[in-house]
């Protein structure tokens, strides 16, 4: 699909360049032209096109806005889209202006990014404009930690794009922001949880109950770690790399319930099998088990060092490749 993307974009850029310039003066090859930039096509075309001449003044200020967010001068880009209002476009282009008006928003003023966010979804509904206005969504809900507003957008982007050419880039940030936001403390949630998920293929559902355990196991939130770590093994097949992870964020878990019990779980983990950060993590996991079991000295105060501060511990698991988006 990327490459296909990629092809049909250079294919575009060409008719594009060999168009007459009178075309330009049409109103609808204009927003043709300004979907075009706002999806990733090449801002060369754009300003080549812009310079040789644009009637309506209205339609010169849009390309001039497509233009600099296309060419990455995004504070140009926030002033001039800010003066654009994507209700006020035709929906195959206010979609698209929605979704990048968003993305201008997200780091300054999260209710403003959520609102274009909802009005993208609304304009371009069932398309690559809505599936990544949802999968942003649910990440904006996390960040702002609005419980029930990430578990609408998550549930409504598992049922309406499961098979979507991004899903490895939702399944990472899903996966942090149910960690991030306690989502499984309730056995209630526990089970919506698992109804949202049960769609799933069994090797994506077992890769993202993995990363789970491994993003809860980092978190200190043991009793989740435990529960995506049981879910990860009675899918995983036997004695594949998968079950071994399963078994070692399982035994990390119980370090601090039951040390000897972990330590014994932990030894028999088979450590070829595992990636160096999970193994930095065991290591870090036997260390900490060894101090709750050892005796203090009478001059030394027992201290326990929770193993999810170590440095040793990676960071939340993410996709292997994260491509643009090529539609913001």
């Amino acid at each position: 699909a990327h490459h296909a993307q990629r092809k049909l974009l250079q294919h575009i850029a060409g008719r594009f360049t060999a168009v007459d310039p009178v075309a330009w003066r049409e109103p609808r090859n204009v927003r043709a032209l300004a979907i075009f930039l706002l999806s990733g096509g090449n801002p060369k075309v754009g300003r080549r096109i812009y310079a040789g001449g644009i009637a309506e003044e209205g339609d010169r200020e849009l390309i001039k806005a497509t233009l600099a967010y296309a060419e990455g001068r995004k504070s140009t880009a926030t002033k001039l889209l800010r003066a654009i209002e994507p209700m006020s476009l035709p929906a195959s282009l206010g979609g698209h202006v929605a979704l990048v008006k968003s993305g201008l928003y997200h780091k300054t003023n999260t209710k403003k990014s959520m609102v274009y966010l909802d009005m993208a979804r609304l304009l371009m509904p069932g398309t690559l404009i809505e599936e990544a206005a949802l999968r942003r969504g649910m990440a904006a809900a996390g960040n702002d930690g609005n419980l029930e507003r990430f578990e609408q957008l998550a549930a409504q982007y598992l049922k309406r794009f499961v098979s979507s050419a991004y899903s490895a880039d939702f399944d990472a940030k899903f996966s942090l922001y149910v960690v991030k936001l306690s989502f499984l403390e309730e056995a209630a949630r526990q089970s919506r949880f698992e109804a949202m998920v049960v769609g799933l293929k069994p090797s994506r559902l077992r890769k993202l109950y993995l990363s789970l355990a491994r993003n809860a196991v980092i978190a200190g939130q043991l009793s989740h770690a435990s529960f995506a770590a049981n879910r990860a093994s009675t899918m995983s097949p036997p004695s594949s790399r998968e079950l071994e992870r399963a078994r070692a964020y399982k035994a990390v878990a119980g370090v601090t319930k039951n040390p000897d019990a972990a330590v014994y779980d932990l030894k028999k983990i088979d450590l070829a099998k595992l990636a160096e950060p999970d193994r930095q993590i065991i290591g870090a996991a036997l260390a900490v088990s060894a101090k709750l079991t050892r005796e203090p000295s009478i001059d030394e105060p027992a201290i326990v060092q929770s193993p999810h501060s170590s440095s040793a511990a990676e960071p939340a698991e993410m996709p292997a490749e994260t491509k643009p988006d090529g539609v913001a």
